[in-house]
């Protein structure tokens, strides 16, 4: 008889883990779609992998679309291609020119000069979102391909500005503590009878 005291390990924070992981991957993919619409100045490896992957989902969303015309949806695809290409123009244009960013900068709201008073993360976190949904909303009359996917383009906007304020809150969190970390140590090192 095989006596096996050792609780089973839960699978809970693995799934959970992986579930966040394709929120965030999801998220990406549908936000870059029309951020290169709503932002300029992007860093230099921002535009990548998903802004690739874009071309794989916009043909796969017209798949929800049997017998609807999804013309509209493809010129979405074209011009964001067309979007695409001029940001990456304008980012090598910046490292020829020396301009220093963080590389995975995702962009500066074109709202910013009509909006300065809301700030750079309201914009990308509220506003933006907000701005895609209402066009997609009232695009989905004419076309429901391209409305229903600037909705859900919307939805991954929202989610990815709010993931990545929040990364950067934790981030900050993190470089306090490990300032007050090396404070804490130093005083100990500093101690009466010490150099």
């Amino acid at each position: 008889m095989n006596m096996n005291w050792e609780q089973p390990q839960s699978k809970q924070p693995f799934k959970m883990r992986t579930g966040l992981a394709w929120l965030v991957f999801i998220s990406r993919i549908g936000a870059v779609s029309v951020e290169v619409f709503l932002r300029k100045n992007f860093g230099s490896r921002y535009i990548g992998t998903q802004a690739f992957l874009v071309l794989l989902a916009i043909p796969l969303w017209t798949l929800g679309f049997p017998g609807q015309d999804c013309t509209d949806l493809m010129i979405f695809l074209a011009a964001y291609l067309g979007m695409v290409l001029f940001a990456r123009v304008g980012i090598l244009w910046r490292s020829i020119r020396g301009d220093g960013m963080h590389s995975y900068y995702n962009g500066t709201p074109h709202l910013e000069r009509l909006l300065p008073f809301l700030g750079e993360m309201t914009i990308k976190k509220l506003v933006e979102p907000a701005l895609v949904f209402a066009i997609g909303y009232f695009g989905h009359e004419t076309s429901r391909p391209l409305g229903s996917y600037l909705m859900f383009a919307a939805g991954c906007l929202f989610c990815s500005a709010w993931i990545i304020d929040f990364s950067m809150r934790k981030r900050t969190r993190d470089l306090q503590d490990a300032l007050i970390e090396q404070q804490i140590v130093m005083s100990q090192f500093r101690g009466p009878g010490r150099w």
